[in-house]
């Protein structure tokens, strides 16, 4: 650690740089640390003297925190790094906005430490732990509230720079499994002005509230958040154009809406290329293949339960088929709609297995009419028996 980085930070404050300072107090800031604890802090303390003394205690756990990173000492460099961020916090808190960059590193590095630091304890355990993500998570709220609450002028409000924080947190719930967590932080964020927030933080903010909806069963909502993301994103950015696709296609799919083969080629989904085929097709035996071949990266991405149920989507084009093929007559007897399925080299479905899957489908508005279980027929309704999925989940 030169003299010349803390020369610099000190520049910074006095200067307010705040985006220069927060390159510098960034972990992945190229400066080698090797120094004692008590050197580090000797140096930091004759570097920020007068009003910059608050500082000191800041930069003496930030580049201890370094030092331990850059040995791979994950646990201690966590721990030194949130000693850091509190001690920050309490400066933060009577600053305006300017410090905002260096707080955004700050919440990053922290939950980027954290992760890496509980992965290598789960590794050393063989069990997983989670405790310095909880942990970050506590002092990552904390942020959240100091900015979401400030009341200072429109200018100079910390208000702004709350999106990012809430990205952060929502990525910390995903991977802990407590998505329910973030229902407290949505309603605060839809207190908010939400124009007034940076439009990156937009998009990241509305995929996960998508990516949240759709696990809540809300798919029109979750296709509205996405939808956003995805137009809103950034052409050059095509991963995380990617990335928002692997949701909005499957929540469209269930919505009715196919995805266009030019789409599939562009973004490299072939997951949904047999998918979307089968749907269109009503072939139910080709979407069970699709949905086995890609079954672990459907699982992987946590869309695996929503491709199920387009199963009763598949089974009602499959049905529409077949009535179309008999003169779109309104009374399908059950034994073609058997003869289908068994084309398709399904395993043989008996009569009570078809008529509780019609009466679902009929349950579910995907079919309008009736089953004659005395004339093993299906009596559909004159007016639009096949209503379009649009329409039924609508």
């Amino acid at each position: 650690m030169s003299a010349a980085v803390l020369k610099e930070v000190a520049g910074c404050l006095q200067r307010k740089q705040s985006d220069r300072l927060a390159q510098i107090v960034s972990l992945s800031y190229n400066v080698s640390v090797s120094e004692s604890d008590a050197a580090i802090k000797a140096a930091c303390q004759a570097s920020f003297p007068g009003p910059l003394q608050s500082y000191a205690s800041v930069m003496t756990a930030v580049f201890k925190a370094k030092r331990h990173f850059q040995a791979g000492q994950l646990e201690q460099a966590y721990d030194e790094h949130i000693a850091g961020y509190t001690d920050f916090l309490e400066i933060f808190r009577e600053e305006s906005n300017w410090l905002m960059p260096v707080l955004h590193k700050l919440v990053f590095d922290a939950r980027m430490l954290a992760r890496r630091a509980d992965r290598e304890v789960s590794g050393q355990r063989g069990d997983e732990v989670h405790d310095k993500l909880k942990n970050a998570e506590q002092n990552l709220k904390r942020a959240f509230s100091m900015s979401i609450n400030d009341r200072a002028s429109p200018e100079l409000s910390k208000k702004t720079g709350a999106l990012y924080i809430v990205n952060q947190l929502f990525k910390i719930y995903f991977q802990l499994n407590t998505i329910s967590l973030c229902r407290n932080i949505i309603r605060a964020v839809d207190l908010q002005d939400f124009s007034r927030f940076e439009k990156r933080d937009q998009v990241t903010y509305m995929y996960y509230v998508g990516r949240i909806s759709m696990y809540e069963d809300q798919y029109h909502k979750a296709e509205d958040c996405l939808m956003y993301a995805w137009r809103h994103c950034h052409k050059h950015y095509s991963n995380n154009k990617r990335m928002i696709l692997q949701f909005l296609v499957p929540v469209k799919l269930i919505l009715g809406v196919m995805p266009s083969p030019q789409l599939i080629k562009d973004y490299e989904l072939t997951e949904y290329e047999g998918i979307a085929d089968a749907i269109r097709q009503g072939n139910v035996f080709q979407f069970n293949q699709s949905l086995e071949r890609y079954q672990d990266k459907f699982i992987q991405q946590g869309v695996y339960l929503l491709m199920e149920k387009l199963k009763p989507i598949v089974m009602r084009n499959l049905f529409k088929k077949v009535y179309l093929l008999r003169d779109s007559s309104n009374h399908l007897k059950l034994r073609d709609l058997q003869n289908a399925i068994a084309y398709l080299n399904m395993s043989e479905i008996d009569m009570d297995a078809l008529e509780c899957l019609l009466a679902n489908l009929i349950f579910k508005g995907y079919i309008k009419g009736y089953i004659s279980h005395k004339l093993k027929v299906l009596v559909l309704s004159k007016k639009t028996p096949f209503p379009a999925i649009t329409d039924v989940t609508s």
